[in-house]
């Protein structure tokens, strides 16, 4: 299937085209070496504006923290994004933005873990891409050496002790899941 070999011909958004691109790698996750820079390619053309960039981050988000089992893929995609977006708003990088909507995501980790089945089930997911997050995204330091983004560390502890902290089945399954990862 070449559909994603000619650019975004056809699409009429950016979003039609990001979430084909994010549909076809969910189902062929062999994929993502041979296309990913064609697909940020096509992105870089595209995006030029803040919020077109924002609406990237958060189809992607939506994506890892929705689909079962892209977080892993989801994680990797933003990891070659954020190193591989060319363009630069004024105001904020890839990373940056992907780093405030997990921040959003994470403000609300209390009333999350409380929450009913669907509220603790999303949480669950999100936590788990931050989890693969943290293990995928390298930041280059100014020496050129490579490191994990901390501040993700921090989180995952403090998303830990809060499932622990609200020991119904399904957080602590994820708690184990997220220890395993």
């Amino acid at each position: 299937d070449s559909s994603f070999e000619d650019g975004y011909d056809g699409y009429l958004t950016l979003a039609e085209y990001v979430q084909d691109f994010l549909n076809h790698l969910a189902e062929q996750p062999g994929c993502f070496e041979t296309e990913i820079e064609q697909f940020a390619e096509t992105v870089n053309g595209w995006v030029t504006a803040d919020e077109t960039l924002q609406e990237l981050v958060e189809l992607v988000y939506q994506q890892a923290t929705s689909v079962p089992n892209f977080s892993y893929m989801g994680a990797r995609l933003c990891n070659y994004l954020s190193h591989h977006l060319t363009i630069s708003p004024q105001s904020r990088s890839f990373r940056q933005l992907l780093l405030q909507r997990c921040q959003t995501e994470y403000e609300n980790r209390d009333e999350a873990a409380k929450g009913d089945e669907t509220a603790r089930k999303q949480f669950h997911a999100f936590v788990l891409f931050l989890a693969e997050l943290y293990l995928n995204l390298e930041i280059k330091g100014t020496k050129g050496q490579v490191t994990r983004a901390e501040i993700l560390q921090e989180g995952l502890r403090e998303l830990l002790n809060v499932l622990f902290s609200n020991p119904v089945d399904n957080n602590l399954m994820c708690a184990v899941k997220l220890l395993k990862v």
